[in-house]
């Protein structure tokens, strides 16, 4: 009978080690996966800032923005705000964080 519940116990560290190893590889996945996500939206950005000031810049000084520039500070302003509402997104899905952490402590 202990040695059943030895063998229990091994499987059941066995099992939960596998586990462990799991979450480690799917924290490290989305994790990834997020900054990938960061990069090509502040590259983007970045392309749309430059031609936005671009723009400002062959305008003469006191003439008025044309209808091109505000669509790109428009565009700005998007991406800005779909980064956040998808980050929001991203933690209101994964509520239990929890699972994207180790657990301090295994018996």
């Amino acid at each position: 009978m202990a040695s059943r519940v030895l063998e229990e116990r091994k499987q059941q560290k066995a099992l939960l080690a596998a586990l462990i190893e799991l979450r480690k590889q799917t924290a490290a996945y989305v994790r990834a996966q997020i900054a990938e996500h960061v990069k090509s939206v502040k590259e983007l950005e970045a392309e749309l800032a430059e031609n936005l000031e671009t723009l400002r810049s062959l305008r003469k000084v006191g003439e008025p923005g044309d209808q091109e520039e505000a669509e790109f500070e428009a565009k700005i302003v998007g991406l800005q705000r779909s980064r956040m509402e998808r980050l929001e997104q991203f933690l209101s899905n994964n509520n239990n964080n929890n699972n994207l952490e180790l657990p301090s402590k295994v018996s």
